[in-house]
């Protein structure tokens, strides 16, 4: 399965400054997880040249923006760069409260008391 259409829709985002290091870490997971064809590393490369000429949104200025558009908000918010995970409260514009969560295992390299410390 060629991983090709999350790298360009990826690129595109980054174009934008868009590209918050959330969906930046998933997509190095996926490329970790399989053989690149050599379009696919070429694809990368270029998207690894936008990434540092363009500056990207954090995670949690596009949630905000996400739920600005839907007339919510967010309440809180954290993403863990280090290890995949994430926590959000948001409130919808009918004032109905969400919650959504990531819990990704720690790298072994990060101790566990540490990784999900809020």
């Amino acid at each position: 399965m060629t991983i090709l259409p999350n790298i360009e829709e990826a690129m595109e985002d980054a174009r934008n400054g868009k590209l918050s290091p959330y969906w930046q870490n998933n997509l190095k997971r996926e490329c970790l997880h399989g053989e690149l064809s050599a379009e696919e590393r070429l694809a990368l490369s270029e998207l690894n040249c936008i990434l540092s000429e363009t500056p990207q949104w954090s995670s949690e200025e596009e949630l905000c923006h996400d739920m600005e558009n839907i007339g919510g908000r967010v309440r809180f918010c954290r993403f863990w760069d280090e290890h995949y995970s994430m926590v959000q409260l948001t409130e919808d514009r009918n004032g109905k409260y969400s919650t959504a969560y990531v819990l990704d295992p720690p790298h072994p390299d990060i101790s566990s008391t540490r990784s999900f410390a809020l």
